[in-house]
């Protein structure tokens, strides 16, 4: 069960780049959040899990060296199709006759590969005076922390588990899938444990469906970055007007006895 609130810390400004302006105005304007693909994720190790292959049934193992064949020829010659199709794949299967540890390393490199490029994942965190958060992802205390009230999809927020090891998955286990599921979404280095972070997971394939609506209302407040200039508070401020929903606006500032960040209430809009 998340928090009663999670938050994302952002930047407010994409100078040179007018696509990722736009998405981050629409963060603002419009209900709508990206499920970004783990492949653009800053912790290359995030969403790389390691298979092991040693269960299964011969039944099951000769599946597996099909599908994994056929996912390799689709990788390797996207456009082929009909009889074309049909010779790479007798190709590929006297190439890789048996299960074996080749076929298993092919399988482990497509796996992960998809992982990788087909999820979508929702980065949250339940603090919002952590500095360090602030000086990472909102634009060295430039942006702004957005503020969600945790209900509709942000309700199926998991926490991140944080360790030294990779998690390792039985690909032929499937009798713990929630456990199965922890492992290869939600465990990070414990390097990143200070982010304290909540996922969302998307499983449609679509790439097209990464950006996800939620209702309006569950956006209650923006927290300013303690460094963003008025000139941005005020681009950020209209922005938010013309979102047709009241947000409650917030400040970050320097505590003078502690590591983190005192917020203050502005005021609704």
């Amino acid at each position: 069960m998340p928090p009663d609130y999670l938050f994302k810390y952002t930047p407010l400004r994409a100078p040179s780049d007018e696509k990722r302006q736009k998405q981050l105005d629409d963060l603002l304007l419009a209900p709508h959040l990206w499920f970004a693909a783990p492949e653009s994720f800053n912790d290359p190790m995030d969403c790389r899990p390691g298979f092991a292959f040693d269960g299964g049934t011969p039944e099951e193992r000769e599946k597996f060296r099909q599908t994994v064949i056929k996912a390799k020829v689709k990788h390797d010659h996207p456009d082929a199709q009909g009889d074309h199709c049909r010779n790479l794949l007798e190709e590929y299967a006297r190439q890789y006759p048996q299960f074996d540890e080749s076929l298993c390393r092919m399988g482990h490199a497509l796996l992960s590969k998809d992982l990788q490029n087909t999820v979508g994942v929702l980065c949250l965190s339940e603090n919002d005076r952590d500095p360090v958060m602030f000086y990472h992802y909102a634009a060295g205390h430039t942006g702004m922390c957005l503020k969600f009230r945790s209900l509709d999809f942000f309700a199926f927020a998991e926490p991140v588990q944080y360790g030294m090891d990779y998690p390792v998955v039985d690909f032929f286990d499937d009798t713990d899938k929630q456990s199965q599921f922890e492992r290869i979404f939600l465990t990070k280095y414990q390097g990143w444990e200070y982010e304290h972070e909540w996922r969302v997971i998307n499983f449609r394939k679509d790439p097209a469906k990464r950006l996800t609506a939620y209702p309006i209302e569950l956006l209650e407040g923006v927290i300013f970055g303690r460094l963003m200039s008025p000139e941005d508070r005020d681009y950020a401020t209209n922005l938010l007007k013309q979102r047709g929903s009241p947000v409650t606006l917030y400040e970050a500032k320097l505590n003078d006895r502690h590591f983190l960040l005192d917020i203050t209430m502005l005021g609704t809009i």
